[in-house]
């Protein structure tokens, strides 16, 4: 339950930075990056219910896969670069 509420903390974090951001363009990386997060959980965590098939997606920022978690840290890399140019008071 804390590893839920943690990512979705940060899928949260990422949609206000998207909706503050000036450029659409900025917006639409924001919104796929938090979707493509919340998805994996979504299927992560059916695979340990049983109600999804196993397919081998990564649980984001603790499950063990080198390559998903590089990708993944370059993509909150992005993030953060949007979150310097955006207005977020």
């Amino acid at each position: 339950l804390i590893v839920v509420t943690l990512l979705l903390i940060v899928i949260i974090h990422i949609l206000r930075i998207g909706l503050h951001s000036s450029r659409t363009y900025d917006m639409l990386i924001c919104f796929g990056v938090a979707g493509a997060m919340l998805f994996q959980m979504f299927i992560n965590i059916g695979m340990c219910i049983g109600i999804t098939p196993v397919i081998g997606i990564t649980l984001p920022f603790f499950s063990y896969g080198g390559t998903a978690l590089v990708m993944l840290l370059c993509e909150i890399g992005v993030i953060l670069s949007i979150s310097r140019r955006a207005d977020l008071s």
